[in-house]
C-alpha cells in the first residue's frame, strides 16, 4: 500500500480491514522512524532542538527566576547542606516545572512547520516517507 495514496471510503469497512490498515500504518511509521535513526537525521534534530531551546532567553530567565525564588536556597538549612544534598533538594523542588517549560519550548520549535527547525523536520520526514513508499512499490516491468 502506498502511504501517500488518499484513503477513500466507499462504504463501511469491516473490523478486519480497519485492523489491517492500522497494522500497515504502524509498519510504515516504524520504517520511517528507523530510516531517520539510521541516517542520523533523528540525532541531528535532537541536538538542534536542545541547542535552540537552551539558547532561548525566555527559558534562561525562567531558570534564573526559579533559582532566585527557590525555597531550598532561601531556607536556613541550605548553608549546612552538602553540595549533593543541595543539588538533590533543588532538583526535587524545580525539576518538574523546569522540564515542563523546556518541553513547552521544544514542542513549540518542533511543531512550527512555517519555518526553522520545525519546517526542516517536516521536510525530512516527508522525504523519508516518500522514499519508504517508493521502496515498497513493486519494481517497474522490464522491457
Amino acid at each position: 500500500r502506498d502511504p501517500r495514496a488518499p484513503r477513500t471510503m466507499s462504504g463501511p469497512e469491516d473490523d478486519a480491514t480497519v485492523v489491517e490498515r492500522a497494522r500497515e500504518d504502524r509498519e510504515d511509521e516504524k520504517k520511517v522512524v528507523d530510516a531517520l535513526r539510521k541516517d542520523g537525521t533523528f540525532e541531528k534534530f535532537r541536538k538542534r532542538v536542545m541547542e535552540e531551546v537552551c539558547a532561548k532567553d525566555e527559558l534562561k530567565a525562567y531558570v534564573a527566576e526559579a533559582v532566585t525564588n527557590s525555597k531550598t536556597l532561601g531556607s536556613r538549612h541550605a548553608a549546612h547542606m552538602s553540595e549533593k544534598e543541595l543539588v538533590d533538594a533543588l532538583r526535587e523542588e524545580m525539576e518538574g516545572s523546569l522540564m515542563t517549560q523546556f518541553a513547552k519550548h521544544a514542542w513549540g520549535a518542533m511543531c512550527d512547520e512555517s519555518g526553522g527547525i520545525g519546517r526542516e523536520m517536516y521536510e525530512a520526514v516527508h522525504e523519508v516517507r516518500e522514499r519508504v513508499a517508493r521502496e515498497g512499490e513493486p519494481p517497474p516491468p522490464r522491457e
